[in-house]
């Protein structure tokens, strides 16, 4: 096999990374919606006297945790393509689809398949984390970011044995339904927190300097091409 030259392998790894980043969002778009659309027929099947409201309101709480989180992560930095994210996204999506299944089966059942959620989402961040870190796009960002993306996946994975933990303990259902809507709360609050800070720290205009020269650099090698 020839090598390709520079200039070539270089365009067709942009060209790579794009495509991985459109197709990964319009999936995990698609994920959302659709996780949404079915929460909200599953509360419609229900009798109105048997909904289970705080559980509704935690599903809703745990499906924006888990994207709005990844919808950020895939603008801030760029991923190369690997099947284990797919596979892992996949796995989250399927494990709030259970969730949303069992929330006519009570709070233990819910934060049962909710731990799996959890466990899910911090092992999606930290393997993504992991193919972040071999591409050279992300060299100026990532620095300034990793530990808040570590500390978000580790924040998840620590839900898992808290919530398996509320799940066994034998309390009231209304006890473990208003802690199923704060270990939600708590996800998408810690998220935004820490993203937010994310996207502070990578709009400092060091940064944006050292990524307009890099887009300088790439227009100008296009223009020579």
């Amino acid at each position: 096999m020839n090598p390709l030259p520079v200039e070539v392998a270089r365009e067709l790894r942009v060209r790579l990374r794009d495509a991985h980043y459109t197709t990964f969002n319009t999936l995990n778009t698609i994920f959302t919606g659709g996780l949404l659309a079915y929460l909200l027929r599953r509360v419609l099947e229900m009798p109105p006297a048997q909904r289970p409201w705080p559980l509704v309101l935690a599903s809703l709480l745990t499906l924006v945790a888990c994207w709005s989180g990844l919808f950020r992560m895939l603008a801030l930095l760029r991923f190369p393509s690997r099947m284990s994210d797919a596979l892992l996204s996949f796995c989250t999506g399927a494990a709030v689809y259970v969730m949303v299944s069992l929330l006519d089966a009570g709070p233990k059942v819910w934060l049962q398949a909710a731990a799996a959620v959890a466990c899910c989402g911090g092992l999606g961040t930290l393997n993504m984390l992991r193919g972040g870190r071999k591409d050279p796009f992300n060299d100026d960002i990532l620095p300034l970011i990793e530990r808040d993306i570590r500390a978000v996946a580790w924040a998840r994975l620590g839900l898992v044995p808290l919530t398996l933990v509320f799940a066994q303990s034998g309390l009231p259902d209304q006890v473990l339904s208003s802690a199923a809507v704060g270990g939600a709360m708590l996800a998408l609050v810690l998220d935004d927190v820490v993203w937010g800070r994310s996207v502070a720290l990578t709009s400092r205009p060091d940064v944006l300097a050292s990524e307009r020269e890099a887009l300088r650099q790439a227009t100008l090698l296009g223009e020579r091409r």
